[in-house]
């Protein structure tokens, strides 16, 4: 079992050489090799900014995986 907490730069050089899409790619493989016991959350962050996107939940079925992905797809 695993608890992770994503944590992703959304600041404005993030979308300098497209920095922004590839770190939601990866963060969107991550979710992908979860399994149902580990535990998933994700924030986003900029200049004097956190934002939580997803809260932290265990993956259990793939519609979770789904709920997290689509948070990270928002960004």
């Amino acid at each position: 079992m695993k608890d992770l907490v994503l944590t992703i730069d959304v600041s404005e050089s993030m979308g300098d050489d497209d920095h922004l899409r590839i770190s939601k790619r990866e963060a969107r493989y991550i979710v992908d090799t979860l399994d149902t016991n580990d535990a998933v959350g994700a924030v986003s962050f900029r200049t004097n900014e956190v934002k939580t996107i997803a809260e932290l939940s265990v993956i259990g079925q793939d519609a979770n995986k789904s709920d997290v992905k689509e948070a990270i797809d928002s960004l």
